[in-house]
């Protein structure tokens, strides 16, 4: 499947379904199995049959996910939803705002940081599910 597509189909069918759910909310959704640094909440329980492992993560100033990798062929869709995002991808840092999607390729170190004032949430989509838990650096 094509990245463009891939953003359409989580668009449309995962954060339309999700988000205008009025009966779901924060303090509703599991915790997630991993501890990476922030808080993360496992989604895709809330949803039957799909492919998609998808986490909320909420990082207060200075909060981040720890340095990780997903094994192939799992690769990751972050969302921001609210704040700013410091994206660490390998070497590259990316700067992303509230509205963005940035796309991470599978086996590539990678890690958001909160460095602003104002909290930060962001929806990460990893596809497929992950067989195996995600290598962790640090």
């Amino acid at each position: 499947m094509e990245k463009d597509e891939l953003i359409n189909l989580i668009t449309r069918e995962v954060l339309y379904s999700f988000y205008s759910n009025k009966t779901v909310n924060w303090n509703t959704i599991e915790d997630s199995d991993f501890s990476f640094g922030g808080e993360l909440k496992k989604i895709s329980s809330q949803f039957n049959n799909i492919n998609i492992d998808i986490y909320q993560g909420y990082f207060k100033k200075n909060q981040r996910l720890k340095k990780h990798l997903h094994k192939d062929p799992t690769q990751e869709i972050y969302f921001i939803l609210e704040g700013y995002a410091e994206i660490h991808i390998e070497d590259e840092i990316i700067y992303a705002k509230k509205g963005d999607f940035l796309y991470v390729p599978a086996e590539k170190i990678h890690w958001p940081i909160n460095k602003n004032d104002e909290d930060l949430k962001i929806l990460f989509f990893l596809f497929p599910k992950e067989i195996e838990e995600p290598l962790v650096f640090e």
